[in-house]
Formats: structure tokens, sequence, C-alpha cells
């Protein structure tokens, strides 16, 4: 212990005399430990936190899927689920649910909250008792019984005040009292962490419609003794005899088992792996860094080792002495990175809109210092060891006489570490070119409508608010008259579902005039919106044929339709489709209505910018089919002539002053609606982007460090080059080259590692090959000409050495 706190004193004391290269070491670590403190936090939270249930391992998705329609995961519906809890013997509870969002009257002020339908088995398959009260009751899920509800602790907290005497009061959600009937505790959530109340179905499966109606997720618990495996067999045997049962809605759909925690993070999981690895790449490059950093100091301090060793210093003494001065340097870069890595992560916290799954639950936690003082050690050894066995090397006699200023075998060792450092550097930064293309293209998406000096707004009266529809028209046109007073309004209009909203929801299988079926028998899937006043040319949405949807299409006159041109093209294939008719009922039914084709219009992105636009039928309000979109929502979408965002805080006024107490939300520009489009490649690009500069930066000073070292070492030789008649010119271009060797050495190998690895981005790119030529030969130009840049500052430097000065030292 003595000899080791003398080994901290002595080396703290030798750190001390070179501030420069202990700033340096020390704050190169900081940056590279900080990140993979960082990402490790994501990695802790996104895929190794288990879910806030008891026993989370046992619980498990089931989906419903199709095979033959190339469908894992499906929805099942309510007679599906029934069959599937009375015959399962490996699942002891099963339980469904569906997430939906509700007008919410608690007080003066309503709130657009998150909620759950629930079968009261859910609570039974995540097993965890209520923090106050109760959760619910199987005959709660039965019609007439389901006016209760389970609010979760956040709900309580800051909408009821968190008083214990709320349980049996009630709220009104969507105009219908829910009296309260438990809170959970604060660490749960299902099926998501921004679900605020969960309450029964009230339905039989039979008034749900039929099988075909797969519109509820399921959760299962294994029962003592099963594991996935066997519940999986079991169930896919009673999925194939339902199919065999009911071929009608169940042929072809099986059902598929999958952890519920691996579920929860599926689209998460691949670039939270591809930052760590890459994370892990930049710590690699930072040790070689240091590794060079510290073999230099080890060459500058040949003479002090061998005074050390002739006054009696083993080898053993001096690898420990060195590795000791190593170890306080790790260590002080790692509290250094930990304290950084406290500020990058509550940067991502506030990435909310990144898509990444428990974002906001992100921190440095306990296992996250244990992972960077993990690290702190283990860079302490791979930048020390090397270093310290190689200094330790005894040669005194040629040391003591002009301080062993190394032979070739150092430089080596040297160059070694820096084409290594600028092969990673490639594998990193052509992940960010690869993701840099991919965040353009989708920026360049042609999504078929206008964004600029737009503003959106969104209200959703339920039926039991605003019961018929002709009070919703009254309110409709109520909202867009008061919108078009404003200031600099141009044109108002209104939609059931907006583009880029992330939902593909209100889809209908049609029937039309000499309509071709499907190769299986059936007809076409189209999306269907129902749209008010001026939508589209609000949204400039170009006219391809006949006309837009007007004022004169109102209830009693000839009902009309307007198709996108993907909708005309699959309902009518090379055909003009104008005049002609289709309908959305058999022709049997009461409610049957033949729609007249007005006009066709382009194409939108409806969903996803990555996704091929989805046929649309548009139709007025007033001559819809079906409802009056209570639950779904409308959204009204003002142009104006002038900057959008002075208009936000009008519009939602304008429109509270007619909507009848109805919370209004999602008020935003449409140039907000586009970046939150873009905002998970946006997260993807930022950490591997801000990773990748790093990257770059670590190698460059690599290769500058190394160069000028080189210089320094060899300063006598160039000097007397010169002074034998060597050309200044020759010498730069000596040095130049010999930076220029590894730059091109390291390249090629990290071009072909790059190629190697190339299947581990794929999954996030879109409109570019993970292979893509130009992204890598990019990537190989810069690292080339950073390199070049890197080396010339050093070989200018040689060719001025004075060849006087290095012969008098001689």
């Amino acid at each position: 212990m003595m000899d080791f706190i003398t080994d901290l004193r002595i080396g703290l004391r030798g750190l001390h005399r070179q501030p420069g290269f202990t700033a340096v070491v020390i704050a190169t670590l900081a940056v590279a430990i900080g990140a993979n403190g960082t990402i490790f936090s994501l990695v802790e939270r996104v895929l190794l936190q288990p879910l806030p249930y008891p026993d989370p391992g046992r619980v498990v998705q089931v989906w419903g899927s199709n095979q033959g329609r190339d469908v894992l995961r499906w929805g099942t519906s309510l007679h599906d689920f029934e069959d599937w809890r009375a015959r399962s013997e490996t699942l002891s509870a099963i339980g469904v649910y569906n997430l939906g969002a509700a007008n919410l009257q608690y007080g003066e002020i309503p709130e657009r909250v998150t909620y759950a339908q629930v079968s009261p088995s859910v609570f039974d398959v995540l097993g965890t008792a209520p923090a106050l009260g109760r959760t619910l009751r199987e005959e709660e899920n039965l019609p007439g019984n389901d006016g209760v509800a389970v609010v979760s602790h956040d709900f309580w907290m800051s909408v009821l005040g968190g008083s214990e005497g709320v349980i049996g009061t009630s709220v009104v959600l969507d105009g219908t009292p829910l009296q309260i009937v438990g809170i959970m505790p604060e660490n749960f959530y299902f099926p998501s962490r921004t679900t605020r109340l969960w309450k029964p179905f009230g339905m039989r499966p039979d008034d749900s419609g039929d099988r075909g109606g797969r519109w509820v997720s399921a959760v299962g618990r294994l029962a003592p003794g099963a594991t996935i495996d066997s519940a999986q067999a079991e169930m896919s045997a009673i999925g194939a005899a339902l199919a065999d049962e009911y071929p009608e809605t169940n042929e072809g759909f099986g059902v598929f088992l999958e952890p519920r925690g691996s579920s929860v993070v599926r689209n998460s999981r691949p670039i939270v792996l591809v930052a760590w690895a890459v994370v892990a790449l930049v710590l690699l490059i930072a040790c070689a860094n240091v590794a060079n950093l510290v073999l230099s100091r080890a060459t500058a301090r040949a003479r002090e080792m061998a005074v050390r060793a002739s006054l009696g210093a083993g080898r053993g003494r001096l690898v420990r002495q060195l590795l000791t001065e190593s170890l306080l340097l790790g260590i002080a870069g790692g509290a250094a990175g930990l304290l950084l890595a406290a500020w990058l992560t509550s940067l991502l916290r506030g990435l909310q809109s990144s898509g990444i799954a428990r974002l906001d639950q992100v921190a440095v936690t306990w296992p996250v210092v244990a992972y960077a003082v993990a690290l702190s050690l283990l860079t302490a050894l791979l930048f020390g060891v090397a270093p310290a066995l190689r200094a330790s090397q005894l040669d005194l006699s040629h040391r003591l006489k002009d301080g062993g200023a190394g032979g070739s075998g150092r430089r080596g060792a040297r160059e070694l570490l820096v084409a290594a450092q600028l092969a990673l550097s490639v594998i990193v930064l052509i992940g960010t070119a690869l993701l840099l293309r991919t965040f353009w293209n989708l920026a360049q998406v042609d999504v078929g409508f206008g964004i600029e000096n737009r503003v959106e707004a969104r209200l959703s009266p339920s039926k039991r608010e605003v019961p018929e529809r002709p009070q919703v028209v009254v309110l409709y046109d109520g909202i867009a008259e008061q919108l078009r007073g404003l200031p600099a309004v141009e044109l108002v209009g209104g939609i059931n579902t907006l583009p880029l909203v992330g939902s593909n929801t209100w889809r209908t299988s049609i029937f039309a005039d000499g309509q071709p079926l499907e190769a299986d028998g059936s007809r076409p899937s189209v999306g269907y919106r129902v749209i008010t006043g001026d939508y589209f040319e609000v949204l400039d949405i170009d006219l391809v044929a006949g006309r837009y949807l007007d004022a004169r299409d109102v209830d009693g006159a000839q009902p009309v339709v307007v198709l996108s041109r993907s909708a005309a093209e699959a309902i009518w294939p090379q055909q003009d489709p104008l005049e002609r008719e289709l309908w959305l009922v058999p022709e049997d039914q009461p409610e049957h209505k033949r729609y007249h084709v007005a006009g066709i219009v382009e194409d939108v992105v409806d969903d996803s910018l990555t996704r091929t636009p989805m046929p649309l039928l548009y139709f007025t309000l007033p001559q819809a089919q079906w409802g009056h979109f209570q639950d779904w929502g409308f959204s009204f979408v003002v142009r104006s002539a002038t900057d959008a965002g002075a208009l936000v805080e009008p519009v939602r006024d304008a429109i509270e002053q007619v909507s009848a107490g109805l919370p209004v939300f999602d008020v935003q520009t449409l140039r907000d609606r586009f970046a939150s489009a873009l905002a998970p490649s946006r997260f993807n690009l930022a950490i591997i982007g801000v990773l990748g500069a790093v990257a770059l930066a670590l190698a460059s000073l690599g290769v500058y460090g190394v160069m000028g070292f080189m210089v320094a070492q060899r300063r006598r030789e160039i000097g007397t080059r010169v002074a034998l008649g060597a050309d200044r010119n020759e010498v730069m271009r000596l040095v130049v080259g010999r930076g220029l060797g590894l730059a091109v050495a390291g390249v090629v190998a990290g071009v072909l590692g790059a190629y190697a690895a190339h299947g581990v981005v794929e999954s996030l790119l879109f409109g570019v090959e993970s292979t893509d030529p130009a992204s890598y030969a990019g990537i190989a130009v810069i690292l080339l000409a950073v390199s070049f840049v890197a080396t010339l500052i050093p070989a200018r430097r040689a060719a001025a050495i004075d060849p006087i000065v290095c012969l008098r030292e001689e």
C-alpha cells in the first residue's frame, strides 16, 4: 500500500509538471467516456430496464398474424380474444386493450387526454396492485356497468389534486361520467406513458361487429412452467382451429407471441444499438489517440526511465509506475465524462418527438456510473499497458547517452495507431453520410400539399357532446366563419384526418361501376376522408381532372366524391373515372348511396414520408356516408398571407369562442407538423453525426500529433539533410508523403470495414443504399483532405528547420 501511495504521489507530480499533456488526455477521455455514458443511459433505459410490472419477463404481446398477407403483427377481435382465453392453458391470463383519446371535463378547463379501453383481465396480466382503491371487475365490462375508471398516478396528482378522497368521485369523459375506483402506482404505465386512465369496453363481443374487426391488441402472462415457445405452439394450434371453424373471417390468420418488453422498444432498438456500436468505435479512437500521446511522452522520458533503472528500479516497478499514471488519467477522464454525460442526457430528454421509447426516463443512474467507471479502468489499460511495456524496455547505455530517442519500432507503433484511428473514423463517418443522405431525401419528399403559412387546429366532439350531424355541420360552419374573420387569413378548410398525422385509420372497401376485383377476390381498400370549406385550395392540392368539392355539394344534392390519383388508378385502372359511380355499402342495404366521381386530385403523403401515398376518397361532411367523426376528431387549416406562427394563438382563441367548451388541441403550423415527421430521422442524424464529428476531430488530432512528433524526433536528421543540399520542398514531400501514406492505409481499411458492416444501418435509411458509392467516396476524400491539412503544418515546420542549429546540437 505504501508503494501504491508513493506511485500515486509521483504520478500526480509528474502529470502536474506537464499540464498541457494532462489536460489534452483528460479532455479526450472525457468526451469519449461522456459520449459512451450518454448512449449507455439510453441503452439501459430503452433496452435493459424491465417493464414496471411484477415478473415482467413473463408478460407477452399476443398478436394476430397473417403470413399470406406478410403481416406478422396484427390486432385481434373481441371474439377471438374470448376463444383464446377459454382455450389457452399456457397463458394464465389474457387481456385486450385499445388506446384512444377523449375530451375530459374536470373543473373549468376541458382537456384532451389519452385513455385505454381495457378488459379487466389486463390488470391480472400485468400483476400490479393499485396504490389506492381497486382495479376493474369483470362485470364492469358489460353494457350499462362500464361507468368506472382507474386513473394514473400522474393524472391523480396533476388533475385531481392528489387527494385520497377522489375515490368514488367522477370525471366526465366525452360527455360520459366515470366514477374513479382506483389509482395506480407512480411507476405504472400501460400501454404507453401518456395513458391517463383506464376504462372498461362495456360491450360483448357481438356488440363490436364480426370476427373480422381486429381493432384491439392483446397481452398475456405465461402460466407457471410455461415458456414462450410452448405458448407459441399452443396459440398457433388455437389460431389454426379458429381458422377452420370460422373460415370467412379467420382463414389465413394465426397467432404470434413476443415478449412485451421487446414489443415496446422494437422500433427504437435499431438506432440505439447502432449508436452504442458507433460510440464504442469513438472510444477506441480516443484510446488510440491517448496511447499515441502516452507513447510520445514515454519516448521523451526515456532518459528518466534509464536513470530509475540504473538506480535499481526493476521493469515491474517501472511498469507499475507508468500504469498508475494511466489510471489517474483514466479516473480523471471518467469523472469529467460523467459530468458531461449528465448534461448530455438532459438534452436527450428534451427530444421527445424522436419516437424513442422511454426517452423521457434517460438519466445518469447508478448502472451508468458503474459503466463509466468500468470504461475508465478499461481505457486506462488500453492506452497504458503497451506504452508502459515499451517504455520499460531497458537499454541503459543507449538511453543514458542520448535520451533514447526511440527507433523505428516505436514510430511504427504510433503510425499503426493513427491508421487504426482513421479506419474507425471512416466507418463512423460513412454511417453519418448515409444518415445525412436519408434526412435530405426525406426533407425533399414531395408531400403533395403546401406547408408554408398554414396553421392547423383540431377538436373532437363526441356523440354525447354533439349527438347529431346537423349540429356538427352548424358547429364547424361557425368555426370556419370565425376563422375567416381573423386578420391575414385567406382561406379555411377542414378534414377528418390531416396528412402526416401518423394514422391510416378511416379506411373502407368500395363497390364501383365496372370495377375489377383484387386477385384474391376482395374489393379495393381506400382511405375515407371528409372535408369542409376550401380544403383543397387551402393546401394547394392540385386538380388533375374534373372539379373540387365545393358549396354546392350539400345534403339533398347529387352525392359526389373526389378521388386521389392513386385511388382512381386502383379502382378504374387505365380508364376515365369521371362521371362513374361508386358506393360504400351493398345495394340491398338501406343506407346505400351512390356517389358520382366529380374530380381527381393529386396524391398526398398521408401518414408517413417513407410510405407510398394511400389511395383516398374525399366527401363533403353533409354528404358523407358515416358519422360526424367524433372521437377521431376534425382538423381545421387556415392559410395566411403572412407568417403562420403569429396566427397560432389567434386560431386557438377563435375556435374556443365557438367550440362549446370542447378542448382545442394540436394547434401548430404545418411546418411544425412536417418537422415532427422528420424528427426521428433528425434524431438519428444528430446522434450519429455528433459522434462522427468527434471521431473526425480525434483522428485529425492523431495524424497531426504523430506527424508533429515525427518531425520533432527526426529534427537532427532533417537538419543534416538540408545541410547536405536537400531541397526544402523535398523535405515537405517526405513528411506529407509519410502522412498521406498512413491516411490512405487507414481509409482503405475503413472503407472495407464499413462495407463489411453495411447491413447494420440499413433499417435506418431511406432513398439511399447502405453501400452507396458516393457516400463511401465522399468520406474517403474528406478524410484524405483532412489528413493532408493535418500533415501540412508539421511538414512546413520541418522545411523551416535551421540546419546550423541542428549541427551545433549534434
